[in-house]
């Protein structure tokens, strides 16, 4: 049995902003080695896995989202690490903890958002311009390789995705603006270790992304270039929605929400759950949680091994 006697449960609500499409700005992003040995050049640099082509486990975290988008949003980022994982031995695993190693972290900012990302500080290139300027979406290379912003990427900001929320992103394709499955699954590709190719026209996902141009798939050029890096084959997605975050009141150690590693307040549990997961459970381990307790966020609270004792 669960007490929840004296949780408020307030699910909240995101509503949709119409806005005028801006021209499309000349290129996705900004970020590429300093010294490029050639754009369109497949894997620079050994991936996450290191030397050769290996199977790999690779987290994600849902930091923020845009209200713009709704819940459609996580759907399509989803999706996006699928589409990889159909074609390389990549396991992508959702951590309900920001700034972890050996994870891509996708953030929505605007402007300089070096306080979201403060490995970004300082330079300029890493600044948002909004619509009609600029990149649409920027992401970090694995750890060791340079960037135009942030120079050598470096743990915790390795691999993590940045969306310009001040640019048109569509996730249903009658709308207008960017696609933002091609535009997620084009900078996941920087964030393994792709580059950019520079050839307009042919649907490679690691090439230029047009105004209302749509994902077709990860073309047989973009799962060969990623090979070079990962061994190929299947690999997989586990969101929160199938492992949940987990809370345990006599845990000490180090918390991530995971059965392993659980956080020890409900209130951080129940902060783990990413934007629009509602589905998401939050398994609190038996036993005493004093105080009261707001829960603003949708989820499934439930007690493992016993009865939770809430706000007694």
């Amino acid at each position: 049995m669960f007490t929840t006697a004296l949780i408020s449960i307030v699910l909240g609500a995101g509503g949709a902003e119409a806005s005028t499409p801006p021209a499309p700005p000349a290129c996705s992003e900004q970020l590429h080695p300093l010294f490029d040995p050639g754009r369109g050049s497949g894997m620079i640099g050994d991936g996450w896995d290191g030397p050769g082509q290996n199977a790999v486990t690779i987290y994600f975290h849902m930091d923020n989202a845009t209200n713009a988008l709704g819940p459609s949003q996580r759907q399509v980022l989803l999706d996006a690490l699928a589409a990889w994982a159909g074609v390389v031995q990549i396991h992508f695993v959702e951590l309900a903890v920001q700034n972890a190693s050996r994870s891509i972290d996708f953030l929505w900012a605007t402007g300089d958002h070096c306080a979201l990302e403060p490995h970004e500080c300082g330079n300029d290139l890493c600044w948002f311009n909004g619509p009609e300027f600029g990149a649409i979406a920027h992401a970090f290379y694995p750890p060791g390789i340079s960037n135009i912003c942030g120079g050598v990427s470096v743990e915790p900001t390795a691999g993590n995705v940045h969306f310009d929320a001040q640019e048109s992103f569509f996730t249903d394709p009658s709308s207008g603006g960017y696609s933002l499955m091609l535009t997620a699954v084009h900078n996941i590709g920087h964030a393994l270790g792709l580059q950019d190719s520079e050839n307009p026209g042919d649907h490679d996902v690691m090439g230029p992304i047009e105004w209302n141009e749509q994902f077709i798939k990860i073309s047989q050029t973009d799962a060969l270039q990623i090979q070079q890096g990962y061994s190929a084959g299947v690999g997989s997605v586990t969101p929160l929605e199938v492992s949940g975050v987990w809370v345990n009141g006599n845990w000490n150690g180090q918390e991530l929400g995971t059965p392993g590693s659980p956080f020890n307040t409900l209130e951080e549990g129940v902060a783990g759950v990413p934007p629009f997961g509602g589905g998401v459970v939050v398994h609190v381990q038996a036993g005493l949680y004093p105080g009261g307790h707001v829960v603003a966020t949708p989820c499934v609270i439930q007690s493992e091994f016993g009865t939770a004792y809430i706000g007694q």
